[in-house]
């Protein structure tokens, strides 16, 4: 799935949105500021397209790759682990109200819903 939202910025720039599925279930999501200014809405849905479209292709290698070893997501993985495991980190799961972080991934706009 892909939209744009039109001119919605104070500089009238454009944001996208998309989101990847397998099944009934969602498996990767984004939603940025468009980097190209639209003359128009039909403008801003091609340029989400094309920007999500990406993001498709990585989903789906990703996917294919997963039945070879992903030495990469190990290194991370394990990296992390010895990390908590050591103290120096704290992983845990906190609430949209309560992530701080949250606030650097929604573009600045209206009220908090």
């Amino acid at each position: 799935y892909c939209d744009a939202s039109y001119g919605v910025h104070r500089d009238f720039m454009s944001q996208s949105g998309f989101s990847i599925t397998l099944g009934k279930g969602l498996i990767y999501a984004g939603s940025a500021k468009q980097k190209l200014v639209a003359k128009r809405s039909t403008e801003a849905e091609v340029i989400a397209l094309s920007d999500a479209s990406s993001h498709i292709i990585w989903a789906n290698n990703f996917l294919s790759a997963q039945s070879k070893p992903t030495k990469h997501i190990n290194i991370r993985y394990f990296f992390l682990k010895d990390r908590q495991d050591k103290g120096e980190v704290i992983i845990s799961h906190m609430s949209t109200e309560r992530m701080i972080a949250d606030f650097f991934t929604k573009p600045l706009q209206g009220s908090q819903f």
